[in-house]
């Protein structure tokens, strides 16, 4: 239902929560998020722009670099932390 590519030079915070915020609201039904985690050094302008012409919709997980091994880690614990209502 929604893809989403952490990318450094993405937009700031506030477009990454306005799509974590759509994602757990609930208005579009979502029920599956694929998250894009590149490589070492990561995604280079292209991959992004090809990304970006698929649908995939690029957040930031704030003003740091992760490594690729926390990066995946980040982004679901953001996800469950946002879906999970009591």
């Amino acid at each position: 239902d929604y893809s989403i590519i952490p990318y450094e030079n993405a937009k700031g915070m506030d477009e990454s929560r306005r799509v974590f915020d759509d994602i757990a609201g609930g208005t579009s039904g979502c029920k599956s998020v694929a998250v894009f985690i590149g490589p070492e050094g990561g995604f280079s302008e292209a991959e992004i722009e090809h990304a970006k012409a698929a649908g995939i919709i690029p957040i930031t997980l704030g003003h740091r670099i992760l490594r690729t091994e926390t990066a995946g880690m980040t982004a679901l614990s953001i996800l469950m932390f946002m879906l999970d209502r009591d």
